[in-house]
């Protein structure tokens, strides 16, 4: 095999691995967080259920755009979105957390950060010193 087979072979293996790890990260946790969250066994179920339902209707548009695009657009797309995904369900993990650490609802917590922001940008600083 030459270096550059050898190339492409590892680049697919680790964006495999990558994918993988990313997937199962969110599917092997899914099911406690919905437990955790207050969900039956059923109810968490059927979520995972309506989420593979969902990746069963989206192969279709999916491979539209790799024969529009190419397989490799089609294939960094969905590696983006995996991304994206995975980090915003982190985020809304630790924003949970730290609600539940100080005694609020992840709408308090969303919007103590919100005010926060807004002062350091100098946006209203009467309205939200106030509160």
């Amino acid at each position: 095999m030459n270096e550059l087979a050898r190339g492409v072979q590892r680049t697919y293996l680790i964006l495999t691995l990558l994918t993988t790890l990313a997937a199962s990260f969110i599917w092997g946790i899914n099911t406690l967080f919905l437990l955790d969250a207050g969900l039956s066994n059923t109810e968490a179920f059927t979520a995972n259920a309506f989420f593979t339902l969902g990746q069963v209707i989206f192969e279709v548009p999916t491979g539209v755009v790799a024969d529009t695009r190419g397989r490799r657009f089609s294939f960094l797309l969905g590696a983006f979105t995996l991304l994206v995904s995975t980090l915003l369900y982190l985020l809304m993990w630790n924003i949970e957390a730290a609600a539940e650490e100080n005694g609020r609802s992840v709408a308090e917590t969303l919007d103590i950060m919100e005010r926060t922001k807004a002062i350091d940008r100098g946006d209203h600083p009467d309205e939200y010193e106030s509160a």
